[in-house]
């Protein structure tokens, strides 16, 4: 049964607060091993004071505050967000979609369930035959 356990203190694990950067930085390490380059140990420093941050950051620049983490790791993490962030951006012109208010209003009410892979502020609504362009705030 439990007794075993008993006396004995469990370890917490949270939860990765920071996913991409912690991402990335595996991949540079990674990068960095394979290639025979000094940094390697860098970002390998750099990675397990992130993974013991407990907040989420978002920006590079965030990471100043850590240690471990210079000016260039700061920047190349701020690089890569920017890319990543160019790379989600869905163009206007695709995300023309047509829904009625009560179905967009049911949309919204949903956390995290946006159109057919389309950020609400994209969304015409019709009311009374009238198109109406969404002025909610969804992704960018």
């Amino acid at each position: 049964s439990t007794s075993s356990l008993k006396g004995k203190r469990k370890k917490k694990v949270l939860p990765d607060a920071n996913p991409l950067f912690t991402k990335w930085l595996s991949e540079w390490r990674q990068e960095a091993v394979e290639k025979g380059w000094k940094s390697a140990h860098t970002y390998a420093k750099s990675l397990k004071t992130l993974k013991m941050f407990p907040l989420p950051l978002t920006s590079g620049n965030d990471c100043k505050l850590l240690k471990n983490f210079g000016d260039k790791i700061c920047k190349m993490l701020d690089e890569k967000l920017a890319e990543y962030n160019r790379n989600q951006a869905l163009p206007t012109s695709r995300c023309n979609v047509t829904v009625s208010s009560s179905i967009q209003t049911e949309l919204l009410s949903v956390n995290n369930v946006k159109g057919p892979s389309c950020p609400t502020s994209h969304l015409t609504s019709t009311t009374n035959g009238t198109k109406v362009k969404s002025k909610t705030s969804g992704l960018h």
